[in-house]
Parts: C-alpha cells; sequence; structure tokens
C-alpha cells in the first residue's frame, strides 16, 4: 500500500510538473499548416466523379484532387454519424470512446480530442454543424476543444458563417471541423440544383415548404381515417379543442403547433410520425420510380460541393492561405438505396454505409493520384497531428496515412463497430458478426463474403469457407474483448490539492 501511495504521488508530480513546464503556443507559427476537415453526411463513395460515377456531382471536389491524395479503401467505423465522428475526432474505436447510445452516452474526460489537442498548442479552432441534430449532441461530447461553435442546418442554413470565420482567424493557426446534412434525407436539393438531374420529381415534394405541406396533409388525412395510432397521440378532444391546429389548412407554424401540444417527454412522437411519412414516400418511389429518389441525393450532392467545399477552397485562395493549409474531405459514413432492402442507414455494415470517399489535400506539393492502402476513418486525427509536428496522446488506436506510405507495417484488418454489429475486412474477405449472437457460431446475421467476387455482398459463404469464416470471427470476438474501453469513473484526489491544482491535472486526461 506504501509502494503504491509512493507511484500514486510521483505520477501526480511528474503531471503537476508537465503542466507547468509545458508552453502552450500562442503566437502564430508559420511552419505549421492550417487544417480544413470537412465530413459530409451520407456521402456515398460511389456517387462522387472521382470515384468513377457518370454523372458530374463534385465538381469542387474534383478540382480540389487535381493536387490532392484520393484513396479507394477508405472505411468508416460504423454506418451512422453518433458513433463514427467521434471516432474521427478521437482516433478511437467506438467499442472504446462507447459513444454508441445516442440517449445517454458520452465521451470520457480521459480522452483528448482533436481540437482539444491542436487548441492546446495555439490553434483557434472552429466546428460548423448541425448543432440542434442529437446525433452531433454538444453533451455527448461533440464540441469539445472548439472555440466556436456555429450551426450549419439541414439546407446549409449559415455556411456564409465559415467563410467569414476563416476571413477573420486567418492571421492565427486555425483549424476548422464541417460537418453538413444537406445530403441526408429527405433529399431536399435547394433551388439553383432542384433540377440538375431530373426535370420532374413525381411524388417527391420540391422544397422543404413542399415537403412539411405534405407531411401534415397527411397527418391530418390519417385522423380524418381514424387512425388508431395517430388518434392515441392527439385524442378527439385535443383536436376539438385546438380547430386552428387540425383545420386542415397547412401554414409552417402549424408542424411546431402540433408539437406543442405534447408533453416535452412525448415530442419525439413527431419526428417518429415524420419518418413514417418519408418512408412512405420512398417506398412509393422505389415502385414507381427509384431513379427519382437517385437523382434527388445527388443534386444534393452538387449543392453540398457548390456552397460548402467550392467557397471554403476559393475563401482560402483569397486570402493567400490555400497552400498552406491541410484540407481534408470525407464522409462520417455512405447510405443504401434500396440495396439489402435497406433505405437510408443504420447500425448495418454494408459497404454502401461503410466505404467512404477521402480526399486529402496537404500543405506541402505532393505528387497527385489515386491511393490503394486500405486506411480508416481512427487514422484521421494521427495524420492531422503528424501534419502539425504534435505527439499524439496516449489512447490513439489509428495509425498517420502518412507513416502508412512511408512504408510503416500495414494492418491485418479494417474493423468498426456499431452496437448491434460488428465487421473485419482482411484483404478480399469481410466479416459482419451480429454482436447479439457471438456465443452462435452459425447465427443467421454471421455473414462472409468475398468482396473480389462479390462486390455487393450477396452470397454468404459461411458455411462454404468455414476456415476463414472460424479465424476472422476469432479475431472479430478477440478484439471486441480486449480493446481498451474508456469510461469516466470517479477519482478521489489527495486532500493536500487545492481545487485549482486538481482541475488542471483533469485536463491532462489522465483521470
Amino acid at each position: 500500500m506504501a509502494t503504491f501511495a509512493k507511484l500514486h504521488t510521483a505520477i501526480l508530480a511528474y503531471c503537476i510538473t508537465l503542466l507547468v513546464s509545458a508552453p502552450f503556443v500562442t503566437a502564430k507559427d508559420s511552419s505549421r499548416p492550417n487544417i480544413v476537415l470537412i465530413t459530409i453526411n451520407v456521402f456515398r463513395v460511389d456517387h462522387l466523379s472521382i470515384y468513377g460515377y457518370d454523372r458530374v456531382t463534385t465538381p469542387a471536389i474534383d478540382q480540389l484532387s487535381e493536387e490532392a491524395l484520393i484513396f479507394t479503401k477508405a472505411y468508416a467505423q460504423a454506418g451512422y454519424t453518433f458513433p463514427n465522428m467521434m471516432s474521427i475526432l478521437t482516433s478511437l474505436y467506438p467499442q472504446s470512446h462507447q459513444v454508441l447510445d445516442i440517449m445517454k452516452d458520452q465521451l470520457s474526460a480521459k480522452i483528448q480530442t482533436l481540437p482539444e489537442i491542436l487548441s492546446r498548442h495555439g490553434y483557434k479552432t472552429g466546428w460548423f454543424a448541425d448543432l440542434h441534430e442529437p446525433h452531433l449532441a454538444l453533451e455527448a461530447g461533440y464540441g469539445r476543444g472548439f472555440d466556436d461553435k456555429t450551426r450549419i442546418g439541414l439546407q446549409l442554413e449559415g455556411h456564409e458563417s465559415i467563410h467569414q470565420w476563416i476571413k477573420k482567424n486567418r492571421s492565427d493557426n486555425f483549424f476548422i471541423a464541417i460537418n453538413t446534412r444537406h445530403t441526408h434525407t429527405p433529399y431536399l436539393p435547394l433551388a439553383p440544383f432542384r433540377e440538375h438531374f431530373s426535370a420532374g420529381y413525381g411524388i417527391f415534394p420540391r422544397s422543404d415548404e413542399a415537403y412539411h405541406r405534405q407531411f401534415y396533409q397527411s397527418v391530418i388525412t390519417r385522423l380524418k381515417e381514424k387512425d388508431r395510432s395517430l388518434s392515441a397521440i392527439f385524442p378527439p378532444e385535443l383536436q376539438i379543442a385546438h380547430p386552428e391546429i387540425f383545420d386542415g389548412q397547412y401554414t409552417p407554424w402549424k408542424i411546431v403547433g402540433l408539437e406543442d401540444l405534447l408533453p416535452p417527454e412525448q415530442r419525439y412522437k413527431i419526428g417518429q410520425l415524420e419518418i413514417d411519412f418519408y418512408n412512405d414516400l420512398i417506398n412509393l418511389a422505389s415502385k414507381e420510380s427509384p431513379e427519382q429518389l437517385i437523382a434527388l441525393y445527388d443534386s444534393c450532392i452538387l449543392g453540398t460541393d457548390q456552397l460548402i467545399v467550392e467557397p471554403i477552397i476559393r475563401t482560402l485562395k483569397e486570402e493567400g492561405l490555400y497552400d498552406n493549409t491541410l484540407i481534408i474531405v470525407t464522409a462520417d459514413h455512405g447510405e443504401s438505396h434500396g440495396e439489402h432492402g435497406i433505405y437510408g442507414h443504420g447500425p448495418f455494415n454494408y459497404e454502401q454505409l461503410i466505404h467512404v470517399p477521402l480526399i486529402i489535400k496537404p500543405a506541402k506539393p505532393i505528387q497527385p493520384g489515386y491511393v490503394t492502402t486500405p486506411v480508416m476513418s481512427i487514422d484521421l486525427t494521427p495524420t492531422i497531428l503528424e501534419s502539425v509536428g504534435i505527439s499524439p496522446p496516449f489512447h490513439i488506436q489509428g495509425t498517420s496515412i502518412y507513416q502508412l506510405l512511408d512504408g510503416a507495417p500495414a494492418r491485418e484488418y479494417l474493423f468498426g463497430e456499431n452496437q448491434e454489429s460488428a465487421y473485419l475486412i482482411a484483404g478480399k474477405w469481410k466479416i459482419i458478426l451480429d454482436r447479439t449472437a457471438l456465443d452462435k457460431t452459425f447465427a443467421e446475421d454471421h455473414l462472409l463474403f468475398d468482396l473480389d467476387n462479390d462486390p455487393g455482398e450477396l452470397i454468404d459463404l459461411k458455411k462454404i469457407h468455414t476456415t476463414i469464416y472460424h479465424e476472422l470471427r476469432n479475431v472479430v470476438i478477440n478484439h471486441l474483448n480486449t480493446v481498451p474501453v474508456y469510461r469516466d469513473t470517479n477519482h478521489h484526489f489527495s486532500d493536500s490539492l487545492d481545487q485549482k491544482t486538481i482541475d488542471r491535472i483533469k485536463k491532462t486526461g489522465y483521470w
């Protein structure tokens, strides 16, 4: 016990020494690049021109790619935003950072995020995302380390603030991270791009207002038809008491009015109704004209490219910052358009959801071109830190992409997971395991695919190539059981330390 006490005291003394002696950079260091990280939500790799798509959906990204590295085997750690964006910002597998459950999970205080690290080294940091989106909840740890946090809405509302922020901070080293959701359902292209890939939209609404008008009318129609599930939410006495909301004459405030009629703990039901409404549209579209859905999606990609990526590049060039700026464009995950019976995304690990675009334009001239080295979302933080000459924190699980390109040992497999399933890719083989049935050797949702010969993941080979299946299954299970897990626990500090010192020690990330 005495030995442990001495060791504990020594560690505390060492941490305090680090706090006192470590320099905190405040002046701009011209040798360090600025950093722009653009993550586009639900961004399918096969819908970009540079990856072979027959539509020109990304002219600005195409131009950027002429001076960049284009990665053909980049993979997300999860097929939806909540866990994978945290993997990008922490270089941790979801199993380690534990930000998996959107309703309750928070990032451990032990973990240093990329913006926290950069901020401590003198970088101005800005976060531009849909701050009202629960998948990027500030309470979960998103926003930690950012000096400024600005909302960019589903329809790219507020996108001009990105360029204003760059101009304001041009005299400092800066890190700006952007996450846009315009490519997310319900695929509502902005007016300049609405009919770029299709002249007719069939059953799909043409604007936000048209979409919400149709949604409101669907609610009224279901109530008139005495839909039991909807009448349970809005009983007849409530409808009679508020005729101004249920009169069937749409005005924008009535959507908010529907929410306000419900107690706070039940307002999520409006969101569920909207999901049902949108799924009905999708089901009709898949039967009537599935290409319309894809045309809308592609128009949203084009709008994001032209209103986010192009102005950022133009602003950097106008301000004389472009050459000394590291620019990364990627996705937090992909999207499914009916493959495997899935529309949208979620806790799935098919290629449409986890194979993502990745374009890196370094701050120093490089030989541009395509790179086939497999990389993952967790590699972005160590890549950025190496670019600016900062040593990574203890918990980093990714590898700098520069090191991988310079001959560092290639990882044996690519791995990712969500609460329900996990995947592993080793060469041409890919295994997906149902995490709720890991104890069952041949569970129905355990899958093995040969990506070279079956890129659509249509033929399950687990009972044909059993040796490979068992080997990869064991690797996945071992990884899930042995990867470090970071959760906060209460730590008692010595009574001899004052609160100010304790707070400073906590900021080091050791507790």
